[in-house]
């Protein structure tokens, strides 16, 4: 059977399809159509398989050539027959493979926790299924995909993700997760062993932050900031969204992995230590928008929410905030207390930059909290923009 191949271009997403045979007799033309409708403004690139009955090492070469130039490819729609020459050759430690997509049903499967996008249910003994709410994109399901294995191909101790699956309406992606619990629940069943579990959070911290990613793995969190700034004219004025801006510029560019929504509910505990999950909000920055936004789930949230954030975080919540100043001891365990003090409230202060900018996200709660939080942003962010810049300097650029 001979190669076909077409392609279809749609917002800065070229996906290439490919039937029949990719070997060595087709691998030429292949290539050479290949190159000539990739172009420099596609952002990304996506190859469909689920025509392709047969891939030889000279098509696999193909793939990892254009992988090097690629960082945002990926391979979807792959018949068992073509995976499994993907598995032998081992190049799905290479490639963000997708196998074509199976219909299963959550029938029988435990329910073993929420969170505000997703579900999560036991599969079995070794795997389980997150299964995502109908209004979650198939394309943001597989970044989150993508950047887990990134995560996990540069060392991060993070769960490791197998097929993206289809429940009905909905997606979902199965992990490896042996004999585990969510940190939350841990901390909830055992809070005697609350200092315990923090140190090893603070260490799980630590390590993703000396964890350094190449360029174009991983969206840029300042690129992502700004873009969220750009989006607050319905609440702020031109001026203040400015200083947002001014903000954001002021942090220096780090090459570091940053999870972007690090709390206990989105840590595994498992028999060989924490584990990170859900990469959904993972970029490349500057540690200090990790810490920032850590601070809205540790302190802030059980502060205003009181008895209301046990639903969102998953435990008591009056553990979050005495997990936090443990957790910050030991992150922070070379300098001394009186730094330690300034740090948390600079990162307090720091963390209404992230309250401010997913206002326009938060349309699931009421308009008078999106309005007392950008009123809480006019009193307490806005108007001391230069002060925080200037204490970050003092502290972290010494």
């Amino acid at each position: 059977m001979e190669l076909g191949i077409s392609n279809k271009r749609e917002n800065g997403h070229l996906t290439i399809l490919l039937s029949g045979r990719l070997d060595a007799s087709s691998f030429d033309m292949a290539k050479k159509n290949i190159e000539e409708w990739i172009k420099p403004e596609d952002e990304r690139l996506t190859f469909d398989l689920s025509g392709l009955s047969y891939i030889s090492s000279a098509g696999l070469r193909l793939f990892v050539q254009l992988q090097k130039r690629h960082s945002d490819m990926r391979v979807i729609g792959v018949l068992p027959e073509v995976m499994d020459i993907f598995r032998i050759t081992g190049m799905l430690s290479l490639l963000d493979v997708e196998s074509v997509m199976q219909e299963i049903s959550i029938d029988g499967m435990p329910l073993i926790g929420t969170g505000a996008s997703s579900e999560v249910y036991r599969m079995d003994d070794e795997h389980v299924l997150k299964l995502y709410l109908p209004e979650i994109d198939i394309e943001l399901i597989r970044q989150e995909k993508a950047y887990a294995r990134t995560a996990f191909i540069n060392g991060i101790n993070t769960a490791v993700s197998y097929d993206i699956v289809k429940c009905g309406s909905r997606f979902g992606t199965i992990f490896e997760l042996v004999d585990a619990k969510t940190l939350a629940s841990a901390m909830d069943e055992q809070p005697e062993r609350l200092k315990e579990y923090s140190i090893e959070e603070a260490k799980l911290l630590y390590d993703i932050h000396h964890t350094e990613l190449g360029d174009g793995t991983m969206p840029r969190t300042s690129d992502h900031y700004h873009e969220m700034a750009d989006q607050m004219t319905e609440y702020l004025e031109e001026k203040e969204i400015s200083l947002l801006h001014r903000l954001i510029d002021s942090i220096p560019e780090r090459q570091t992995f940053v999870h972007g929504d690090f709390h206990p509910r989105n840590i595994v505990a498992a028999k060989d230590g924490l584990m990170l999950i859900d990469m959904a909000d993972a970029t490349i920055g500057n540690p200090i928008y990790d810490m920032a936004a850590s601070y809205i789930s540790f302190v802030r949230i059980p502060e205003e929410m009181k008895e209301g954030a046990r639903e969102m975080m998953g435990l008591d919540p009056g553990l979050l905030p005495k997990s936090w100043d443990i957790l910050l001891k030991e992150y922070y365990k070379d300098k001394d207390n009186e730094w330690i003090d300034r740090a948390n409230a600079l990162i307090g202060r720091l963390s209404g930059l992230k309250r401010t900018l997913i206002v326009p996200k938060m349309t699931m709660f009421p308009e008078e909290v999106r309005n007392g939080l950008i009123s809480s942003a006019r009193k307490e962010l806005l108007p001391h923009i230069d002060e925080i810049i200037r204490e970050y300097e003092a502290l972290f650029q010494e």
